[in-house]
């Protein structure tokens, strides 16, 4: 069941629950999902819930880049603002983690969370995750079942190759390191 139908009470929904990748929202999404309501409140979720939105404003929300469905595998996934936001991170790990998303499906349906850190401070989620890549020097470091700065399972990895060894990693191979 996604959050749009848990939310809908009656012919028109009365709260509609939207989340963004990473919690991140700009102000110009946040401008055009205001317009669809009269009342945002802000979830401790990494979510938004629109008061008694208007019609349409679910696809308006998802062409906005918006998830609607709890079961989004884009919500299992953490990241700091890295080398976009921060004078540490040295990788795009928004980037990363989205292309992990689009290619790492079946990992992100088994695990509860996979984290890319820009460093190994870990300010986005400084405890251990599935998967958990750290960033230095433009490259990761890949470790299971750590946290940031974790053993490397996998080290030294081009963001490219990165994101090809978590697609490539099996549900298997993750909780045998267990």
């Amino acid at each position: 069941m996604c959050i749009r139908d848990r939310l809908f009470l009656g012919p028109h929904p009365f709260w509609l629950g939207v989340a963004f990748p990473f919690g991140r929202l700009d102000v110009d999404r946040l401008e055009a999902l205001a317009a669809l309501t009269h009342e945002i409140r802000i979830t401790p979720w990494r979510a938004l819930l629109l008061a008694a939105p208007q019609d349409g404003a679910a696809e308006t929300a998802t062409a906005l880049g918006g998830i609607l469905d709890h079961h989004d595998i884009r919500l299992k996934l953490t990241a700091c603002s890295g080398v976009t936001g921060c004078d540490v991170g040295t990788t795009d790990t928004h980037a990363d983690g989205l292309a992990i998303a689009g290619r790492a499906a079946g990992l992100l349906e088994a695990v509860r969370m996979v984290h890319v850190s820009g460093c190994a401070k870990g300010c986005a989620h400084p405890g251990a995750a599935d998967v958990t890549l750290t960033a230095r020097e433009g490259v990761y470091d890949v470790a299971l079942n750590a946290a940031p700065g974790g053993t490397p399972w996998r080290s030294g990895l081009t963001p490219s190759e990165a994101v090809t060894a978590v697609a490539d990693l099996s549900v298997e191979e993750l909780f045998r390191v267990r």
